[in-house]
């Protein structure tokens, strides 16, 4: 971290948070994502949400956050690297992953096209911990859809190199991916008693609620602070 402070205002600073050691500075700035982090924050280019909080003590400490979104999933497992990919795999055609089965809606709905290659990309798995629909799962206020888009070539990716992180007892591993312009959910889920995978699809605008009791996964993009 930087050098101690030596002016007159540093060393105010200091004094008025007097029971905030240097120790829990660095800590804080790690948790916002370090320095690089810090100074996003500064800017107003980044935000912090205190989930824990009620929401009268959110509205009393931080002022109009009565109506913040609850939470639709939580982090379950962070900062998985899928590797490069070239963009010529498609679901349709990777029977030899899905040997459980391959949803023909896949081809019908015209998801069999190449898509974009890719370089490495981090990924977190997150938990659904609330009833949700597919817009519910994957919209975020201020974040745009593509954003939180896999193409086809990384799920595959990540189902190959990343099977333990998928849904252990048979529920779905959700996916965003968009083909032709639309936004599609691909379902990853293990059949036969665990030996053998299958990929469903539906469209994103498919209104059905997915259960929070059987802790569906979804996998994103790690997005920057």
């Amino acid at each position: 971290m930087g050098s101690f402070p030596t002016s007159s205002r540093e060393r105010k600073c200091i004094v008025k948070y007097g029971d905030f050691t240097l120790g829990q500075t660095e800590a804080l700035i790690n948790k916002i994502g370090g320095v690089e982090g810090a100074l996003r924050l500064l800017k107003g280019e980044g935000r912090v949400v205190f989930d824990n909080l009620p929401p009268d003590d959110r509205e009393a400490r931080f002022g109009g956050a009565k109506n913040v979104k609850p939470k639709i999933s939580h982090l379950l497992i962070p900062d998985l690297i899928i590797p490069a990919t070239d963009g010529r795999q498609t679901l349709a055609l990777a029977n030899e992953v899905f040997t459980g089965g391959v949803d023909p809606d896949l081809k019908n709905w015209g998801c069999n096209l190449p898509d974009e290659a890719r370089p490495e990309t981090a990924v977190n798995v997150h938990e659904l911990i609330a009833d949700a629909t597919f817009q519910q799962m994957f919209g975020e206020e201020g974040v745009g859809l593509d954003e939180f888009c896999l193409t086809q070539g990384q799920i595959i990716k990540f189902v190959t190199e990343y099977r333990e992180h998928l849904h252990p007892q048979g529920y779905a591993t959700f996916f965003l991916f968009k083909s032709h312009g639309e936004f599609f959910v691909g379902r990853v889920s293990w059949v036969d008693a665990g030996r053998r995978l299958k990929v469903n699809v539906n469209r994103l605008s498919n209104g059905d609620v997915w259960n929070a009791s059987g802790r569906r996964r979804l996998v994103l993009p790690r997005l920057p602070l």
